[in-house]
């Protein structure tokens, strides 16, 4: 009975930071054109690190006091957060919601690689063809306009994506003595920290763009780099392995299709299609026989 209990909360927690993260796709490329990378970087760090920072309060977090601890949360920040957002930005201006969450869907399948080189785990055959697979698919995204017209927007957001599996790689080495929610506090923190450069840039954008894209620009702060990543953390608390809750990552591209289609009114084309099938195959298949 508690294992289903667990199991129920975990389903609620992690089906509501992937609605959440879902958001931040169509979000981000509709104030694009009033708040640009670097303020909306700062807008979301500076948000979330303050009502992280309460949250952790109330919770009774403790303060690292080992400096190779605090050499990979300021380095997992900054890839994670202050550089991460200011990439994915620049890549929506480009490319859709549909095809960016996609991309960033691939962050899974590098920490699979990357565990393989640094703890040595094993990947099997079918493994290793979904990987090449899904890259393939990448390619296609990356290319279906010609072959020497690469599309810049996906090369951003393949970027983000890297960025985001350093991320995810320091968290598994830091979740070993810290909490998840002290990861993602500090990480922010340092994250709002080191974009503070950014604010008299930031203080003039705001002065220019509507009301309503700055809210905008918070929400991104409170809900997709706070709240959910909290709900993350609740669900991994609940989860029985690790992969029960990185499962649902696979809903986000759907997810985001629809809300671009709805907020946007974007048409995925062919490409997307075709490629963003092929990775979503590879994703499932790999998930599944890994």
């Amino acid at each position: 009975m508690a294992n289903q209990i667990n199991r129920a909360k975990m389903n609620i927690y992690a089906s509501l930071t992937i609605l959440i993260w879902a958001t931040a796709f169509p979000v981000t490329r509709m104030i694009g054109d009033q708040i640009d990378q670097y303020a909306l970087a700062l807008i979301r760090c500076v948000s979330a690190s303050v009502l992280l920072l309460a949250i952790g309060a109330f919770n009774k977090i403790s303060i690292p006091k080992d400096r190779n601890t605090w050499i990979k949360i300021i380095v997992a920040g900054v890839c994670g957060f202050a550089i991460y957002i200011v990439v994915f930005s620049l890549g929506l201006h480009s490319i859709t919601s549909a095809t960016s969450s996609i991309i960033i869907a691939l962050v899974p399948i590098m920490v699979a690689i990357g565990s393989r080189i640094i703890y040595k785990e094993k990947i099997s055959i079918s493994g290793w063809i979904s990987i090449f697979t899904a890259f393939g698919g990448v390619v296609v995204l990356m290319c279906w306009n010609g072959v020497l017209s690469i599309n810049a927007g996906a090369l951003w957001t393949l970027s983000a994506a890297f960025l985001f599996f350093i991320y995810n790689m320091l968290t598994r080495e830091l979740t070993k003595t810290l909490t998840s929610l002290e990861v993602i506090t500090y990480a922010m923190t340092v994250a709002a920290i080191a974009l503070l450069v950014f604010v008299p840039h930031t203080i003039g954008v705001i002065q220019t763009a509507s009301t309503s894209a700055v809210l905008w620009a918070v929400y991104l702060g409170v809900l997709p780099s706070a709240v959910s990543y909290f709900f993350w953390a609740k669900a991994m608390d609940y989860a029985d392995k690790t992969s029960s809750v990185t499962n649902f990552m696979f809903i986000t591209p759907i997810l985001a299709t629809i809300l671009g289609l709805i907020m946007l009114h974007e048409a995925p084309d062919a490409g997307t299609f075709i490629g963003g099938g092929i990775i979503i195959a590879s994703l499932i298949v790999f998930n599944l026989k890994k």
